[in-house]
């Protein structure tokens, strides 16, 4: 098994051919796991009892608070390879806010393999396995490149989805939402807080958060970040600017920067100032 460690993570490659029947045991530490099985058939039990039965195309996410044993067994003789992602506790606050922190930790301390998605985020998912396990690259470009994919498999498994659409909110509502979506743009290179927001617009903090939900699909916090990366992305694009004036730009320190970029769109942001 191949074990590849970058940006706070580690990725587990594993391509066997192997009978039915074959069992094996592993003990993960702690923090966030996540996983998909690309071929073969797999029975996994827990130390609770809980059984799993993962076919290819199947994934799963789940939080370890405690070093736990899981047993595998092979269903079917031929080739087993899965993809799996750790993040350590430790780690994970190093590259998230308590908000994306909350997140992360998905559908409970054990999610059923593909619960609560929908079929298009499965089939990215798989594709994302796919290329983790079939990529040529090799040296550093393969950390890298696996590390970005494991952080958007992470992104893609956490995320919740897109509320439905909400018609009871009021005029006034509405337009505090929108006005204070505004002041975030403003202020990128120093994005207000939440409660700031909300006072500013007149509204509590969970009429903000929610309101914000049902007008635009996305949370507060996840929306500002994700329009500091886009600029900070247009800003290296045109090449005017050095990375640190970027990293400026939008608030965030070099290294930070370097790091969100990398786990946002899977190029450095020297890589982009090169196209």
């Amino acid at each position: 098994m191949e074990q590849v460690h970058a940006a706070g993570l580690t990725v587990f490659l594993s391509q066997e051919i192997l009978p039915a029947a074959t069992h094996w045991r592993s003990r993960l530490p702690v923090g966030i796991w996540a996983g998909v099985l690309n071929s073969g058939r797999l029975r996994i039990t827990r130390e609770d009892g809980t059984t799993e039965h993962w076919d290819p195309g199947t994934h799963g996410a789940f939080c370890i608070t405690e070093s736990e044993e899981i047993e595998h067994v092979t269903k079917v003789d031929g080739a087993c390879s899965a993809v799996f992602v750790h993040i350590g506790f430790d780690d994970m606050a190093d590259l998230t806010d308590d908000e994306d922190t909350a997140s992360l930790m998905l559908h409970g301390p054990s999610a059923p393999a593909n619960a609560g998605l929908s079929r298009g985020r499965s089939a990215l998912i798989a594709a994302l396995a796919r290329r983790m396990e079939t990529t040529a690259h090799t040296g550093l470009g393969r950390r890298f490149f696996l590390a970005s994919k494991a952080m958007e498999m992470l992104a893609v498994m956490s995320a919740e989805p897109a509320p439905p659409p909400r018609t009871d909110m009021s005029p006034r509502e509405v337009r505090a939402v929108r006005e204070a979506r505004d002041r975030a743009m403003a202020r990128l290179d120093d994005p207000p807080s939440v409660p700031e927001l909300a006072r500013a617009v007149g509204l509590s903090v969970r009429g903000l958060s929610d309101g914000f939900r049902r007008l635009y699909g996305q949370p507060l916090y996840a929306f500002i970040k994700e329009e500091r990366l886009l600029l900070a992305k247009r800003l290296l694009q045109d090449g005017d600017l050095t990375v640190n004036q970027v990293a400026h730009a939008i608030g965030y320190g070099p290294a930070h920067l370097s790091t969100a970029i990398r786990a946002r769109f899977g190029q450095t942001p020297r890589d982009l100032r090169a196209h």
